[in-house]
């Protein structure tokens, strides 16, 4: 007999977002709820992250949750066309990729939306994401890059910095966070979006933030800090 499952990493973070009004957006459950229900794949058997189509579906719900929150309006990506191929585009291919295989993983029918985006808006917000890889598809779609102010930046496991100047998820060869002053560049910001998926709630360096809630948190509530050091 299993034992029962307690309570998840994720809905636990869930609970006490709402204890704390943060703002939420469970694009876990938003895809398990369309599964059975998409005409679209949104995700590949040949990749580990949410299908280039998925990443188009959650790019424009976080536009409009954005232009929600904050009562301002934004340049929302319009759907040209969409091409049907037999053959993955990256990064719906990653795993095939690495795994290196002598046949392709599956035959199927990819999905890939052509998109376009309105004039530019007088009311685009300054953005910082932290996030695991899931967010670099919203990099690869154009979203930060014509709907949110030029001055985005993608904190990559708050490790390596992504904006408008680097190479999408460069790495190494990106800026690294350490040697970034990013306090200041929290102090200049409209907008703090942390984006995980929920694999990476774990404990350890890859919980939510990757350390970037702690860091913050000591640097702007310092008397918390002593106040939990004395018990």
């Amino acid at each position: 007999m299993r034992a029962p499952v307690g309570a998840t990493n994720y809905q636990s973070y869930m609970r006490i977002g709402d204890s704390m009004g943060i703002h939420k957006i469970s694009f876990h459950q938003w895809f398990l709820d369309m599964k059975s229900t998409s005409k679209e794949p949104l995700f590949i058997k040949s990749g580990i992250h949410w299908s280039v189509y998925g990443s188009v579906l959650a790019g424009d719900s976080l536009v409009r949750y954005i232009e929600k929150a904050r009562n301002i309006r934004l340049p929302h990506p319009q759907w040209v066309k969409t091409d049907h191929v037999r053959t993955p585009r990256e990064p719906d291919n990653d795993i095939q990729e690495t795994a290196n295989l002598l046949w392709p993983v599956t035959d199927d029918i990819y999905t890939y939306p052509i998109l376009k985006y309105p004039e530019d808006s007088s009311q685009k917000p300054k953005v910082i994401f932290i996030g695991d890889s899931f967010g670099m598809n919203l990099l690869r779609n154009g979203l930060p890059q014509h709907t949110i102010d030029s001055d985005w930046q993608y904190w990559f496991s708050f490790q390596f910095i992504d904006n408008k100047d680097t190479p999408i998820g460069g790495g190494w060869q990106n800026p690294l966070i350490k040697d970034y002053n990013w306090l200041s560049a929290l102090d200049k910001t409209d907008c703090i979006i942390l984006m995980y998926t929920s694999i990476n709630l774990c404990n350890g360096r890859c919980e939510l933030g990757n350390g970037f809630i702690e860091q913050a948190y000591d640097h702007y509530f310092p008397a918390g800090k002593e106040k939990m050091a004395k018990k």
